[in-house]
């Protein structure tokens, strides 16, 4: 536990005149949805995902391998377990941990399981958060650490006079009486939520969308892609309207969330970080209560603008705190880590703001130009985001992240050769383990260089053998050794080792497919094509290659009809085709 720094942020009049608040702040920057704590391990500097919704603070394996951790067995029984199912745990034991300004001495970790992203070490889970109240302030850049003294059972919401506060109960089930539960409604069905500030966004379970009258499969829904979590699978995710979500008397309307087709023990629901970036969050771990009030703005990463939000009544049990001292001026890094918040909420405005003011008061950190620069992006202004991430580079040519991003952007604006110098820069600067290599071998594919993709995915495979994002490098591996032509044999061995996990998804087979038809293997990638057709008939690389296989089977027929209907589907396949030489 973090040893608190003294610091009295409120006290009381009257009757609770006795009431004070003592905590230790800890300053988050986020990234996008992600709340990112800085710190250190062993006198390494790190960065941790901040995450209510873990038991136990966990550790990547790639960064205990990298920092050299003594591993132990867990103890008997213990998995990690979270969207994607369960994944195999170790423990190690950190001599030092760093967090913020304060030091711990011997703490243990969990390793095991996929990365937080981010290029972080891991998260910082409840063994942290839960031995005292917590708040999280995430649209301020802050988490409290708090011990209150003489409150009883008054309301802790201090930072309100008389807008509403919202008030539930801690809720703590038998099997897990560590992590942040409560209850909502969906359409009026009483459901279990955890708080989860890990979970970059809100989402809901088939099961539970199913109790609540809602369809995950319906014609209202609409694919949205794969969620990856602790385990070893991405899991399917739809995007769904909601009529009504309730919590705490704020009731949400027309609204949209995420609905994840996974199973959970104890809940039903994660509300994630979009929702603590709406909200101030006070987890009075002490009296069993959660108080949060509304900070504006969507509260839900899908919501559409126009959704109304109706607050509760405000909470009345007495004489409110009252703040010790007026605002102060907020510093370059309290500015930085408020716009960061902006822009997680997708307010450009206020975030360029925020971090125009940052930069000026500290002219020298490439950090601000980097996140104005996430900014400008966003907001489609491209060419003032790669001036601000030149500006970075100049102060420090080896920012990788500012290398990367510049290189996004300058493949988007048709400059290929100056995004890949960016990349090789990079490249030269990131750790072997690091997990934005992942990263890397996807914009090298998507700028035509194959040979580096595939070296950046081997080095992540390398490093990541238990990452619910593996089988996407393994067919991201065969798919550039493939197109690259040089060692087709070790393409196809990562083609297979991505079917075997997923036997099912027509990306897969249609990498494979490619494969066979470069080895000569034309009935085995005719087998692949139809099995990627067979899930989806509008694949029109599956159909082109499988009339390229087709001609060289000598059935001009056929060939002649799949290469007329992937043509139709996209017109200048035949051209992409004779462009990466693989025209029949």
């Amino acid at each position: 536990m973090l040893a608190l720094a003294g610091c009295v942020l409120f006290v009381a009049s009257g009757a609770w005149a006795d009431c004070k608040v003592e905590l230790e702040a800890l300053p988050v920057t986020m990234a996008g949805t992600r709340p990112l704590i800085s710190g250190g391990i062993n006198g390494q500097p790190v960065r941790f995902l901040a995450d209510s919704g873990a038991f136990y603070s966990v550790l990547s394996p790639a960064v205990a391998g990298e920092l050299k951790l003594p591993l132990r067995p867990a103890p008997f029984g213990m998995s990690l377990s979270g969207i994607g199912g369960e994944a195999s745990a170790s423990v190690t034991t950190v001599r030092k941990l760093e967090i913020d300004h304060a030091a711990i001495s011997d703490v243990e970790f969990i390793v095991g399981g996929g990365e937080a992203g981010n290029d972080t070490a891991g998260v910082l889970g409840q063994n942290l958060w839960h031995l005292r109240d917590v708040e999280y302030d995430l649209a301020n850049g802050v988490i409290r650490i708090v011990r209150p003294v003489g409150c009883g059972n008054r309301s802790l919401a201090y930072w309100v006079k008389s807008d509403p506060v919202s008030v539930i109960d801690l809720d703590r089930p038998p099997t897990d009486a560590t992590r942040t539960y409560g209850y909502a409604h969906i359409n009026g069905l009483r459901i279990r939520v955890l708080f989860d500030t890990g979970a970059s966004t809100s989402s809901l379970t088939f099961s539970a969308a199913k109790r609540a009258g809602i369809d995950p499969l319906g014609p209202e829904t609409k694919a949205g892609g794969v969620e990856v979590g602790v385990g070893r699978k991405p899991v399917p995710i739809r995007i769904a309207p909601v009529e009504t979500f309730e919590i705490g008397g704020e009731k949400i309307q027309n609204t949209r969330l995420i609905l994840i087709d996974t199973t959970f023990r104890d809940h039903d629901m994660l509300l994630g970080a979009d929702f603590f970036l709406s909200h101030h969050v006070y987890v009075a771990n002490g009296q069993d209560k959660i108080y949060f009030t509304y900070n504006g703005g969507p509260v839900f990463a899908l919501q559409p603008q126009l959704t109304t939000l109706q607050n509760p009544t405000p909470v009345s049990d007495g004489t409110k705190p009252e703040a010790a001292d007026a605002p102060t001026p907020l510093d370059a890094s309290q500015l930085g880590r408020q716009g960061a918040a902006e822009l997680g909420r997708l307010e450009y405005g206020p975030a360029i703001a925020d971090l125009t003011r940052a930069h000026e008061l500290a002219p020298t950190e490439p950090l601000y130009l980097y996140q104005r620069a996430q900014a400008y992006t966003q907001d489609h202004q491209a060419g003032l985001a790669l001036a601000d991430l030149g500006d970075a580079l100049v102060l420090d040519p080896k920012y990788a992240d500012a290398l990367v991003a510049r290189a996004q952007l300058r493949l988007a604006e048709h400059a290929p050769t100056l995004a890949i110098s960016d990349l090789e820069s990079a490249s030269r600067n990131l750790p072997p383990q690091s997990d934005a290599r992942f990263l890397l071998g996807e914009i090298y594919e998507r700028a035509d260089q194959f040979g580096p993709a595939s070296a950046e995915f081997e080095m992540w495979i390398k490093a990541h053998p238990d990452d619910a994002k593996l089988a996407m490098a393994l067919n991201g591996r065969c798919w550039a050794g493939t197109l690259e032509g040089r060692d087709l044999p070790a393409a196809l061995r990562a083609c297979d080792a991505a079917v075997r996990r997923y036997p099912k998804s027509a990306q897969f087979l249609d990498s494979r497919g490619l494969a066979h038809l470069r080895l000569g293997e034309l009935d085995k990638a005719v087998a692949d094509y139809d099995g990627a057709l067979s899930i989806n008939a509008r694949l029109a690389w599956s159909l082109y290659g499988r009339g390229v296989a087709e001609l060289k089977q000598g059935k001009t027929n056929q060939a002649d009809a799949d290469m007329a209907a992937a043509t139709a589907i996209v017109p200048k396949i035949a051209e992409r085709w004779r462009h990466l030489g693989l025209a029949p």
